[in-house]
């Protein structure tokens, strides 16, 4: 694994505490990875975290309902591939380059 991967991997992981132990505060250190990573649903994640710590419902009722919205989202997305499987094969025996393209 290349070392600059490993460093991207590896970032949250280790400025995310060390940012808390310098006596940050906790959600603003969260905010801070979601702007660092710039991935949708990071930033969804920790919304959804600071708004269940602010205003107080269970935090597993919250993450298992994010999680199964996650796993939906992911099938969703899987089907999608599967049904454009048989006319991007069919496209490519006809010789078009435009079907189905994601």
């Amino acid at each position: 694994m290349p070392e600059s991967s490993l460093n991207v991997d590896l970032q949250p992981r280790v400025v995310v505490p060390s940012k808390i132990l310098e006596g940050r505060d906790l959600m603003a250190a969260y905010r801070d990875m979601a702007d660092r990573r710039g991935i949708d649903a990071t930033n969804c994640f920790v919304n959804l975290v600071s708004q269940t710590v602010r205003f107080g419902p269970s935090m597993t009722n919250t993450l298992l309902s994010y999680s199964a919205e996650m796993r939906q989202k992911q099938e969703m997305r899987a089907q999608e591939k599967a049904n454009c499987l048989p006319v991007m094969m069919s496209a490519d025996m006809a010789g078009s380059d435009d079907a189905c393209k994601s």
